[in-house]
């Protein structure tokens, strides 16, 4: 074919395909294939919209549908509204987890996709996870949103792109669409799709290229392109035929008219209504189906003077239908798509081409000097970039509907091949580029610093640089892009002050200089910039007061100042932040109290002023917030009780009010909404009960109440908890007997409940919580024996029992806790052995069995713990001599086995041990020398007296008799 648009060679599709669509792949085939309409309106991106007409439906004759006006697409939001099950997009962002199952409920209204077969819908979702790129887009979307929790996130489906979808390459996710956080101009966005985080539905254009790919996945499992402005001839004037294919019974009708001639009988065309599809696919496919698809192809045609093809609701068959390839329902769609390419051209595009010459040199230029700056790795990466025309094909390279310039330069390492990095600096060059709408040079290793020249590119709505190694001062000359909306400077290692002429950037409503060493004050000019929406300077060396100007940014949705040195007061202007979401000043030096303006900010859901020096009460305007989910004051100088207004915060997910001087009872709703999941008070003087609204709390993770003065009873205080991991009770007034349902918290893995009141038994129940890493239960009043349950906690580190009542034998059991480092039962009535199974938990480094009533020897198992630092067996009822084994435990740092009836010498073993630091033998009946150690040495007089007859020359003990040779014929020595 000599035709002067290339129609390109379909792509093979996915594998799945040949299967799903095989006549001979058995049950799983068939249904698919009489599903398959119900298959494509489970993965379907959009819905139909239009006027239905149900007048004529009065009850007397069959329901009829009746669509008045234009039928369109249309796409709602990326998060379904409150109260409403996802659907269509929403699908691919929300809940993926549980991605089948949703799709599956959200078309189970109809009885005949109830039948949908749940292994097929999730071998769909893998196959357009892996293979189609508005997917992949929309997943990109819900990762970002998860990792950096943004509040204001949009998808930009980008309708004028570079390159044909479906004559080169599939484009790169970053190629078709872009993420949007804050709000977007509308320059060069007419045709394309807005994705809103949250709202309602809103119809997308007929002429955008994914069109037809958001609404029939099945038909491009690719996602490429259908049709799209911008395709060119290669010569309009020369044109002297053009080809079109039809299905006409089983034969392909190949009709070539001269463009004259096409004009001519452009009415016959719209009439032509020979095209048909085989009976086959059409069953497979269905009539409803085939009318929607006609339908598109009408507002197609009717969006842009294409020619009419539309697909019949009925046909001949055609011979050997069964070897037909999968792939023709692609060519059956895109084929009207490619004949409207040709009727759409005119010559008013090559006259458009020809102007541009000009800027496309000049941006050549600029580019290509910046790639010849590049050492060989990095121009490697760069190696489309060829010839004079940045718009033809150029890796990174966005050109708007004409291609009359560059508008967006996306250098991030995302978009270059193979996730490389680019290195070196950023050329003055690039201010030549006058025509760029976006510069995304983030996620490199660029250095050097920012070039002024960055201020000549006027038109710039979003400057990204961030997560590079540059260095220098920001710029002033940032403050001559007055179009520039977005500005993304993080994660670099910039110095310097923050220049005041940003205070220019009159159209900003995204500001990034996290991260740096950016020094000095605030400019108070910052409060100029009244778009802003987000607003970071988190994580820098700025010092001084925030400025009050601050309280002129109207719009501020998200404001970031943590991690600095801030002096002074919380500025009451803050309190005219009317649309604020996020309020995060921690890490400072903040003083004074929080003012009572805090109460305006009605939107408000995280307030964080953690590690700061501010002092006095909470104010009782903080009641207003009633939004408000995360609260962090801990580790300041706050004082007083909290304000009852406090009562009226029920959705709290996160209370941190640790470390500051607060007094009187906790707040008593803040789990009343079911969310709350930390919860901080630590060292406070907060009395009174703990509040009922934590006992159902099944949401609670981190519970954190130790060191204050609270009151009430245990066992009634908490239930079961599933998703609960820490708690920390401990320091409190707390009594009662502990509840078995403990051990059906299975996610715990701290229960710290130490210096309470708590009596009663230790519940053999907890040896099912079997997460447990640390169980804390001393300096309480528990009684009865240790349960042997507890050896079933195999991932348990810390076992501390001491300081109780408890009696009986150490259960062997406890020899099953091979992970465990600490294990202290001193201070009870324990009698028996000591169990010999302890020489089995050979990660302990800490054993304390002090203060008991244990008898019999000291078992030689315990010589086999070599990482133990401290050994302490004082104040027990043990006899017979220390075992040898103990002298060989080279990580042992303290020993301590006094007030025993340890006899014998002490094992020559002990004069090698290098790691001792420290020992107590006192009141035993041990005797002989002592060795020749530091830790025996300088040990005080105190850790050896009290024995029957340890000598040496340490002061205190009695010299050792000398040692005399026999004669030669003796082999062995005698004391005298």
């Amino acid at each position: 074919m000599e035709g002067k648009v290339k129609l390109p060679l379909l792509k093979k599709p996915p594998p799945l395909y040949n299967e799903l669509l095989d006549p001979l792949g058995g049950q799983r085939s068939k249904t698919f294939r009489t599903q398959i309409r119900s298959y494509n309106a489970v993965f379907a991106m959009t819905s139909v919209g239009g006027k239905v007409d149900n007048r004529v439906n009065d009850g007397r004759g069959p329901y009829i549908f009746r669509l008045n006006g234009q039928t369109h697409h249309r796409i709602g939001t990326l998060l379904p509204n409150n109260g409403e099950d996802p659907q269509f997009a929403q699908l691919y962002f929300y809940d993926t987890e549980n991605e089948v199952q949703h799709r599956m409920d959200a078309f189970s209204s109809s009885p005949v996709n109830k039948d949908l077969d749940p292994s097929i819908v999730d071998a769909l979702v893998q196959m357009f996870n892996e293979s189609n790129n508005l997917v992949k887009i929309f997943r990109m979307s819900r990762d970002r949103f998860i990792e950096r929790d943004i509040h204001r996130l949009r998808l930009r489906l980008i309708g004028s792109q570079t390159t044909d979808g479906r004559e080169y390459n599939l484009p790169t996710c970053s190629e078709i669409a872009a993420i949007i956080v804050g709000d977007i101009g509308v320059d060069n966005a007419y045709r394309d799709i807005i994705v809103e985080l949250k709202g309602g539905l809103h119809r997308i254009k007929e002429l955008h290229p994914s069109y037809m790919a958001l609404h029939y996945p099945l038909l491009f499992p690719y996602g490429e392109d259908g049709f799209r402005l911008g395709i060119l001839c290669r010569n309009i004037d020369e044109i002297d035929s053009a080809t079109f294919t039809l299905f006409d019974k089983g034969a392909v009708k190949i009709i070539s008219k001269t463009a004259k001639e096409l004009a001519e009988m452009q009415e016959e065309i719209l009439k032509l209504d020979e095209n048909i599809l085989p009976k086959e696919i059409q069953k497979i496919i269905g009539n409803e189906y085939l009318f929607q698809l006609h339908l598109d192809e009408y507002n197609l045609k009717s969006s842009f003077a294409a020619s009419k093809m539309y697909l019949p609701e009925s046909s001949t068959p055609v011979d050997g239908v069964h070897s037909v390839s999968p792939a023709l329902l692609v060519v059956l769609l895109v084929s009207f798509l490619r004949f409207a390419t040709f009727a759409s051209s005119t010559t008013s595009s090559v006259d458009a081409t020809a102007e541009a010459g000009t800027a496309f040199y000049k941006e050549a230029e600029a580019l290509l000097n910046w790639k010849a700056s590049l050492d060989n790795q990095n121009k490697s990466l760069l190696s489309s970039w060829v010839g004079d025309r940045p718009c033809n094909n150029w890796g990174g390279i966005t050109c708007d509907d004409l291609e009359l310039g560059v508008t967006r330069l996306n250098l991030s390492s995302f978009g270059l091949k193979d996730g490389n990095s680019l290195i070196g600096p950023i050329p003055a060059s690039v201010g030549n580029l006058s025509n760029l709408f976006a510069l995304q040079l983030q996620f490199n290793n660029l250095s050097g610093s920012i070039p002024p020249e960055v201020g000549k590119m006027r038109n710039l709505y979003a400057l990204e640089l961030d997560n590079n190694e540059l260095s220098g001062p920001v710029p002033p000359e940032i403050g001559k892009m007055g179009n520039l909306s977005i500005l993304d400077l993080e994660f670099n290692q910039l110095s310097g002050s923050i220049p005041r002429e940003i205070g220019k950037l009159g159209n900003l409503t995204e500001l990034y200089l996290s991260t740096n060493i950016i020094s000095g004050s605030i400019p108070r000019e910052v409060g100029m910039m009244r778009s802003l929406v987000q607003l970071d300077l988190a994580s820098n060396l700025l010092i001084g007061p925030i400025p009050s100007s601050i309280g002129n940014l109207s719009e501020l949705q998200l404001f970031y100042l943590w991690s600095n040195s801030l002096s002074g007061p919380i500025p009451e202007e803050l309190g005219l932040l009317k649309h604020l979401l996020v309020l995060q000043l921690s890490s400072n030096r903040l003083t004074g109290p929080i003012p009572n303006s805090i109460g305006n900010l009605v939107e408000l859901s995280d307030l964080r002023l953690f590690q700061n020096n501010l002092s006095g009460s909470i104010p009782t305007t903080i009641g207003n917030l009633t939004k408000l989910n995360t609260l962090s004051l801990f580790m300041n100088e706050l004082s007083g009780s909290v304000p009852l207004e406090m009562n009226n915060l029920t959705n709290f997910i996160t209370l941190e009010l640790s470390f500051n001087n607060f007094t009187g009872p906790l707040p008593k709703r803040m789990c009343q909404a079911g969310a709350l999941q930390r919860f901080g008070t630590i060292d406070n003087h907060f009395t009174g009960p703990i509040p009922e609204s934590l006992k159902n709390c099944s949401s609670l993770v981190r519970v954190r109440l130790e060191g204050n003065q609270l009151t009430g009873n245990i066992t009634e205080d908490f239930s079961i908890h599933p998703n609960l991991i820490y708690i920390d009770l401990s320091g409190n007034n707390l009594y009662g007997e502990l509840s078995s349902q403990w051990g059906q918290c299975h996610s715990l893995t701290s229960l710290k409940i130490s210096n309470n009141n708590i009596s009663g038994r230790i519940p053999p129940e907890l040896g099912e919580a079997n997460m447990l890493h640390v169980l804390d239960l001393s300096s309480n009043h528990l009684m009865e024996h240790i349960p042997k349950e507890l050896g079933r906690l195999k991932l348990l580190l810390e076992l501390l029992l001491n300081d109780n009542k408890l009696s009986g034998n150490i259960p062997s059991e406890i020899g099953m806790l091979s992970d465990l480092t600490h294990f202290n039962l001193a201070v009870n009535n324990l009698s028996g052995l000591i169990a010999k199974e302890l020489g089995q938990c050979t990660k302990l480094l800490f054993l304390n069995l002090s203060r008991n009533i244990l008898h019999g020897s000291i078992p030689t198992d315990i010589g086999s713990l070599q990482s133990l630092q401290r050994l302490d067996v004082s104040q027990n009822l043990l006899v017979g001599k220390i075992p040898q084994q103990l002298g060989g435990m080279k990580m042992l740092e303290t020993l301590n086995l006094s007030h025993n009836n340890l006899s014998g010498s002490i094992p020559y073993s002990f004069g090698e041990s290098a790691s001792l630091t420290s020992i107590d033998i006192s009141y035993n009946e041990l005797e002989g020398p002592i060795p020749n150690i530091t830790a025996f040495r300088k040990a005080p007089i105190a850790a050896l007296k009290n024995n029957k007859g340890l000598c040496s020359n340490v002061a205190g003990l009695k010299a050792c008799p000398k040692m005399i040779p026999d004669p030669p014929s003796k082999r062995h020595n005698r004391f005298l």
